[in-house]
């Protein structure tokens, strides 16, 4: 792994119950798998998906929840076997965090934009850096 030493704990601003208003909130995300990478998210996108997951509108909702998905930052950390990607890249991250990087399907050399994998290995993992809403 490369780049700046590993974060203990992570913060964010999360629901603690379905329609609670976002409190911050930390935890430990362990350790940084081989295949995965570390952003320093600098800016985030929150929509009505995430209002959704936040009120458990789907039923399907797991507390406490972070929301937020169409995240920008830059790779802080990268696993031992990642490729393709390296720490102070910027990179933006859309809904699906999971994706091999690597064949047709993912790279969009099937004539097509790139398609992450859903289900497959996490692959990025973020952290919040300033304060947070005001």
């Amino acid at each position: 792994m490369s780049g700046p030493s590993e974060l203990t704990q992570f913060t964010g601003w999360a629901a603690t119950a379905a329609g609670a208003p976002l409190e911050r909130f930390s935890y430990d995300p362990g350790p940084l798998g081989d295949e995965e990478v570390e952003v320093a998210v600098e800016y985030c996108g929150v929509c009505h998906s995430d209002q959704s997951l936040i009120d458990n509108d789907w039923g399907i909702s797991q507390f406490p929840f972070i929301p937020g998905h169409e995240v920008v930052g830059k790779i802080v950390r990268v696993g031992t076997q990642v490729r393709g990607l390296e720490v102070g890249q910027r990179v933006g991250i859309g809904w699906y965090k999971d994706s091999c990087m690597h064949c047709s399907l993912a790279t969009g050399s099937v004539g097509r934009p790139s398609v992450p994998h859903v289900g497959r290995k996490k692959l990025i993992r973020g952290h919040v850096i300033g304060n947070g809403p005001q």
